[in-house]
C-alpha cells in the first residue's frame, strides 16, 4: 500500500510541476485573440481583474472615444476574461488554467473603484443584482466569438506553442482577418 500511495502522490506532483505548454498556448491564444478582436489594448495573455481595471484607469477614456458607441468597455473585459475559460472547456475535460471567477471579481472590483476607474458599471442597463446574469451573457458572447474564429485561434495556438513573438501573433491574426474579409 505504501508503494501505491507513493505512486499516487508522485503522479499528482508531476501534474502540478510539469507545465502543459499546449494547454497554456490554448488558453493564451484565446485571451490574445479575444482582446485583439474586442479592440482592447495589449494585455498580458493571462487576464486579471487588477490589470483590467488598471488598464481602464490608464486608457479607458481614450478607448471610449475611439471605439464605436456604445463601447461598453466593462462588458468587453468580461468577454475577454471568459474566452480562455470557453476554449479550455471546449478543448479539455476540465478547467485548470483559466480563472472562472475572474469576471465576478472584476465586476465587484469595478463597483468599488467606479469613481476612480472611470467606467460605468451599469452601462447596458446592468445592475449589481444582475452580475451573475451578466457573466453568463459574457460567457455566451465569448463562446460565439471563439467559435466564429476557431480556425484563427487554433493557428495562433500553434504559433504560440512554437514560441513566436507577439508581433508575429498580430500578423497572423491580421492576415487571417484580411483573407476572411476579402472572401466576402
Amino acid at each position: 500500500q505504501r508503494g501505491e500511495l507513493f505512486s499516487t502522490i508522485s503522479r499528482g506532483l508531476g501534474r502540478l510541476l510539469d507545465r502543459d505548454m499546449k494547454r497554456e498556448a490554448t488558453v493564451d491564444s484565446a485571451a490574445f485573440l479575444a482582446a485583439y478582436l474586442l479592440g482592447l489594448p495589449s494585455f498580458p495573455y493571462t487576464p486579471s481583474a487588477a490589470r483590467a481595471l488598471d488598464m481602464l484607469q490608464e486608457v479607458g477614456e481614450q478607448m471610449q472615444s475611439q471605439l464605436q458607441p456604445p463601447a461598453r468597455l466593462l462588458d468587453r473585459l468580461l468577454i475577454w476574461q471568459l474566452a480562455p475559460v470557453v476554449v479550455e472547456g471546449q478543448v479539455y475535460d476540465e478547467i485548470l488554467l483559466s480563472e472562472t471567477q475572474l469576471p465576478l471579481q472584476t465586476l465587484r472590483a469595478a463597483r468599488r473603484k467606479e469613481a476612480t476607474v472611470g467606467v460605468d458599471t451599469t452601462q447596458g442597463d446592468w445592475t449589481a443584482d444582475d452580475d451573475e446574469l451578466r457573466v453568463r451573457w459574457a460567457y455566451g458572447e465569448a463562446r460565439r466569438l471563439m467559435t466564429r474564429f476557431k480556425g484563427v485561434r487554433e493557428r495562433l495556438q500553434q504559433q504560440m506553442a512554437a514560441g513566436v513573438s507577439v508581433g508575429d501573433c498580430v500578423c497572423l491574426v491580421e492576415e487571417d482577418m484580411r483573407s476572411q474579409w476579402s472572401a466576402v
